[in-house]
């Protein structure tokens, strides 16, 4: 039986209250988390040297910078292939192309966050998980340009706590759906789950990102 689902204004204010220390960074920590995001949007895995090379820190303050962060993962090298919602590796269903690199996000709620922050136009690719139906979405000036239904629907959930293994306790059951309908019933074999509109999607996603990155202006940073 699917959650009844909150106000928008209640779930943005969860998100923000959610965020708890280890998503709290200040300025200078906010900008290196935004330059790793950036680096792995280039495409390949990026080691804690290449951080410190970005951003200019000692290779030793990279390291200990990337060990304290949540939802990071590596390869057997130890380089970033994961953070954020974005990844390099092969993570089907939700395809993302942004500045002409082919990603994966985990889920279909990341595009709307991770968009204005790198670059600002994107193009995603998923499927309805319950008709097998292709969706998707174009992302112009960090903001929904074009979707392939009229009625795109995101189903959602309520996390309170972002500790621990995100992509299975939320990132599993947020998905894109071709119209309310099918995400409503599939909402329903879901408990904890909810549709939202694309456009509440949208809100969240900004709500998120200024609580993550409250001295950061994507259209400056």
């Amino acid at each position: 039986m699917s959650t009844m689902p909150p106000s928008i204004d209640d779930l943005a204010a969860t998100l923000r209250n959610s965020t708890g220390p280890h998503f709290t960074l200040d300025p200078a920590g906010q900008a290196s988390a935004l330059a790793l995001l950036r680096m792995l949007a280039g495409g390949e895995p990026v080691s804690p040297a290449d951080l410190a090379a970005t951003t200019g820190q000692a290779a030793e303050q990279a390291t200990s910078f990337i060990d304290g962060l949540p939802g990071v993962y590596r390869d057997d090298q130890g380089s970033v292939v994961g953070f954020w919602g974005l990844t390099v590796a092969e993570l089907p269903p939700h395809q993302y192309r942004v500045g002409g690199q082919d990603l994966f996000t985990w889920c279909a709620w990341d595009p709307l966050i991770l968009t204005p922050w790198l670059g600002g136009e994107a193009q995603v690719s998923s499927v309805d998980p319950r008709t097998g139906e292709a969706v998707g979405l174009d992302i112009a000036n960090g903001e929904i340009a074009q979707a392939s239904h009229p009625d795109l629907t995101l189903s959602f959930k309520i996390v309170d706590e972002w500790e621990g293994d995100v992509i299975a306790r939320f990132c599993h059951d947020v998905h894109l759906f071709t119209g309310h309908e099918s995400a409503r019933a599939w909402t329903l074999e879901h408990p904890g789950t909810f549709p939202i509109s694309l456009e509440d999607g949208e809100r969240l996603a900004q709500a998120w990102g200024r609580a993550v990155f409250p001295s950061l202006d994507p259209a400056t940073s």
